[in-house]
């Protein structure tokens, strides 16, 4: 059986528009995060927060709280910025590192964690963007956190724009 081109075609616009939005997604969630974080340092409570934005003060506890780097485990305090994505995490130190390991195409260290090059004949997927590894790249890793170079690039994008 061969693919009528005219809905492959279409099938592959859909596709890559769904990925344009999906990054898009995280973007404004990275940033509604890092606003809610700043309402917090300006002095806001939970609660003033939770109740401007109609959501539970738990949410906004855990939006200020629960970040900490997927890659080197560094808390929100402790780097300079910190982006989110779906369940994971990435401090800008990592986010250099891992721009080094898939610019090298070799594991990288510092300080606090070593990050290494995805192997090209994995099925393992981008922790960030579900992608798996042969559709996206090279890729970062470490342990079970993965990200791709796209998601590295989106990554770059925020860090620069906050």
């Amino acid at each position: 059986m061969t693919l009528d081109e005219t809905l492959y075609n279409e099938a592959r616009r859909a596709r890559d528009r769904l990925e344009e939005v999906q990054i898009e997604a995280e973007r404004a969630r990275s940033w509604y995060h890092e606003s809610v974080r700043r309402l917090y340092r300006a002095g806001g409570s939970l609660r003033e927060i939770a109740q401007a934005l109609q959501i539970s003060h738990q949410r906004v506890h855990q939006i200020i709280d629960d970040a900490a780097c997927s890659f080197c485990d560094a808390r929100r305090a402790e780097v300079e910025k910190l982006i989110a994505g779906p369940g994971v995490f990435i401090c800008d130190r990592c986010l250099l590192l891992a721009l080094g390991v898939v610019a090298n195409e070799q594991d990288a260290s510092n300080d606090r964690t070593t990050i290494r090059a995805v192997a090209a004949d994995t099925s393992k997927k981008c922790s960030f963007c579900r992608k798996k590894r042969w559709r996206v790249g090279w890729m970062a890793e470490h342990g079970e956190t993965r990200i791709c170079r796209r998601c590295l690039s989106v990554c770059t994008e925020i860090v620069g724009s906050l």
